[in-house]
């Protein structure tokens, strides 16, 4: 078998690039499989790799010589996520200004074009920039955490990224740009500003989601809940709004139906990837049980 179809070194490897700009994962990886192949012997077992890679140490703690420098708040692959998020949304932000052209033009008065450009601008931005802040933060909390205690082989579980395809951007093109036309629809509209506020909290909450996802790269990291948690938020609450502050408008059908076939995709991964969960809550019972036996043992 061939070190780069071994599951083990798979695994390091995915670990290692989990974090690291898109344009420095081949070169990480790379540079790891010919200090494999330079180390093992000829002959070698799954016992051999395990503690060469034990040697090599946590690989976040290797994928950080490959981290840019800061730009603004964020750094490497955040900075990365954040540019193309912006891309999207304001891809979606002029799709949802043609559709709000089409189907309401007489509410363009109320606030005029370059107010209505102003509000998609500013919202795309921030909505691209706090997002990507915040999964910046998760990822140094996550990093700092594995660096605080003993490292081996045996934590890491899953072998292979998410495959990013081009269903995940229309996606959020999809319920993006149905965010700004409800968004432009309220502004221009008699709503109440706290639906308004509420309808942009939903809108961040699932820009959110989907950075958050991005960026830990994994279908069945934790943050797998919180999105589950946001979609069933963003499904309940805009029931709510239905049948007391807003009308039945196209837009909210398809945000809500993108939610549920969201709720049902990462449904099909959870079952799919049942292993590695299993996998993961046996390595965390073990090393529950060694501490309490190590603390009984010191008493």
């Amino acid at each position: 078998m061939k070190l780069i179809d071994n599951e083990i070194i798979n695994r390091y490897i995915y670990y290692l690039c989990r974090y690291i700009p898109y344009d420095k994962k081949e070169l990480a990886k790379d540079e790891i499989m010919d200090i494999l192949q330079r180390r093992l012997p000829i002959a070698y077992t799954d016992k051999d790799i395990k503690d060469e890679l034990n040697r090599l140490g946590n690989p976040y703690e290797i994928g950080l010589k490959y981290s840019n420098k800061g730009n603004f708040l964020l750094n490497g692959k955040s900075y990365e996520i954040f540019i193309s998020m912006i891309y999207m949304l304001f891809s979606a932000g002029a799709v949802s200004l043609i559709l709000f052209f089409f189907n309401y033009f007489a509410r363009i008065s109320k606030l005029g074009f370059f107010e209505i450009l102003q509000t998609i601008i500013l919202t795309a931005f921030m909505l691209a920039l706090i997002p990507s802040w915040i999964c910046e933060k998760v990822k140094s909390t996550k990093i700092l955490k594995t660096f605080m205690k003993a490292w081996s082989i045996d934590d890491l579980y899953e072998s292979s990224s998410i495959k990013h395809s081009i269903y995940g951007i229309i996606f959020i093109l999809i319920y993006s740009s149905m965010f700004f036309l409800l968004q432009l629809y309220t502004k221009t509209g008699n709503i109440e500003k706290s639906t308004y506020n509420i309808i942009i909290l939903l809108f961040f909450v699932n820009v959110l989601r989907d950075t958050l996802r991005i960026s830990e790269d994994s279908t069945v990291s934790n943050i797998v809940y919180v999105a589950y948690i946001f979609d069933l938020l963003t499904i309940s609450i805009f029931a709510i709004l239905l049948k007391f502050a807003i009308p039945n408008i196209f837009p909210i059908r398809v945000i809500i139906f993108m939610n549920v076939v969201d709720i049902l995709y990462m449904t099909v991964n959870l079952f799919r990837d049942k292993n590695i969960i299993s996998l993961r809550k046996k390595r965390k019972r073990e090393n529950r049980n060694r501490k309490y036996k190590k603390i009984d043992e010191d008493k």
